[in-house]
């Protein structure tokens, strides 16, 4: 008990910045005394504090959990939890603490392998972690489901890791990493996905219900487990292998976008942020049908208030998500450019974070791409050019974003017939970007397209034949 104590005390200095991570006593004390604590001989209610510590510990620190996974056969140790064991003749309270030890092992084996693959399938490789793992998503027990979440969301981390030893779970063939979709492997990840989204969905539910009276912990608990699910399917959403995983295909196929829709309104910015992530995941190489999906659940004032989001990973997100959307197609739709350059030009000069900026600019630029969205919406649209313009021209802009906006105009002067051609000529004329791009050339002079873009935008028609 004693040396329990001794830990726990040196784990919240650590926590609290008084000691750092580096502090040899936690690898060569702490940890050793930890996994001898959790071992069977000793007692349950010090094996179930000696993990729970050693989650404390590692949870949030690389390096401490390389040296546990290396300290005394201590994931093994940990896997020992989850072994099967005859309840019918336990007390209630030897029970709650059979379970106890199993949320406790499942939560700091996820902290073991949060960054390591190597243990991550490790873990995933033992019958009782896996079995554990799918029956807890749906475990009416919260601690048991926040507990699985974790261990997902660490393994998640790698998709070839989870998906396919989920597979060898049901599959005594070994499976490769181009997941062949059979009926069992779907099987496999409708047991992961489903559950996970019927957890973020419980966000639309408490948003119907009564706001009123009192509020509690249970919903600031209920937004962690949903933050969990929701990030776990952001993980699922990646491709990977230049191809989709099944995981991925099936959360299109169960209409991952429209369950997304409430974590966009949450006034939770966690939940905010993973929504968007998980959209522009999903959203990446992906099909018409899938982009027309997102389009259909962002309207244009969502867009709007994300990408002016207090939480600046939002506002880079929503960038991101529409840098996809505008770069998944050759021509984008006419609705998409639309859509997008009016929402711009309403933003575009209240922005300050130059990655924003930059992101915003070559959105732009894809929609000039195509020659009748470019004419139609960006050249005509004198707010937006001018907003450009500035930036391009502001001292305290960065370099990646003047070279986002110098991108911009070769793109508006490529492509299209000679007639479309001399109209930006003109439009870009007017609005005097050649004094912008002349004061660039004088900021950057090693960046000889600023030569290029200077001749065509002083010769006249001539000069916009050139393509890059």
């Amino acid at each position: 008990s004693i040396q329990l104590l001794c830990c726990r005390v040196l784990i919240q200095f650590l926590n609290l910045g008084v000691l750092d991570p580096s502090f040899p006593k936690f690898a060569f004390k702490v940890l050793p005394t930890l996994a001898r604590l959790c071992k069977s001989d000793c007692d349950v209610t010090h094996r179930l504090e000696a993990a729970e510590l050693v989650f404390d510990l590692t949870e949030k620190h690389k390096e401490l959990q390389k040296c546990a996974v290396n300290t005394e056969r201590l994931v093994n140790v940990l896997i020992s939890y989850l072994d099967p064991v005859d309840v019918s003749n336990l007390t209630s309270v030897q029970l709650g603490q059979q379970i106890e030890m199993k949320s406790v092992a499942i939560r700091a084996l996820a902290s073991l392998c949060a960054n390591d693959w190597d243990t991550a399938a490790k873990i995933m490789k033992v019958d009782a972690v896996r079995a554990l793992l799918i029956g807890s998503l749906e475990e009416s027990d919260r601690r048991m489901r926040k507990s699985a979440l974790l261990l997902l969301l660490s393994v998640s981390r790698s998709i070839p890791v989870l998906i396919n030893h989920l597979v060898l779970n049901n599959q005594q063939t070994p499976a490769n990493l181009d997941f062949p979709v059979t009926t069992k492997t779907a099987n496999s990840v409708e047991s992961i996905c489903d559950p996970l989204i019927k957890e973020i969905q419980r966000v639309s539910n408490v948003s119907s219900m009564d706001c009123g009276g009192d509020h509690n912990d249970s919903n600031d608990d209920g937004d962690e487990m949903q933050v969990l699910a929701s990030s776990v399917l952001c993980n699922l959403a990646l491709p990977f292998c230049a191809g989709d995983s099944i995981a991925r295909q099936y959360l299109i196929q169960k209409h991952l976008v429209h369950s997304l829709c409430p974590l966009l309104h949450s006034s939770n910015s966690q939940l905010r942020l993973n929504g968007v992530w998980t959209l522009m995941n999903l959203t990446f190489q992906s099909s018409e049908s899938t982009v027309a999906s997102v389009l259909e659940i962002l309207s244009d004032d969502l867009l709007t208030s994300l990408i002016l989001d207090l939480s600046g990973e939002v506002c880079h997100k929503t960038a991101s998500l529409l840098l996809n959307l505008t770069n998944i197609h050759k021509e984008v739709p006419d609705i998409l450019g639309e859509r997008v350059v009016g929402i711009l030009s309403c933003v575009f000069c209240g922005l300050a974070n130059s990655e924003l900026q930059e992101l915003l600019i070559l959105v732009v630029t894809n929609i000039c791409r195509v020659p009748q969205l470019r004419i139609g919406y960006v050249l005509g649209n004198e707010k937006l050019m001018t907003d450009i313009r500035s930036i391009m021209s502001m001292s305290s802009s960065g370099f990646c974003v003047k070279l986002a906006s110098v991108r911009f105009i070769q793109s508006c002067l490529t492509g299209g017939s000679i007639e479309d051609r001399q109209r930006t000529f003109e439009v870009l004329k007017c609005l005097n970007f050649a004094d912008s791009i002349e004061m660039l050339r004088e900021e950057m002079p090693q960046q000889h397209v600023f030569h290029s873009l200077l001749v065509h935008l002083n010769l006249g028609k001539d000069s916009i034949r050139y393509s890059y």
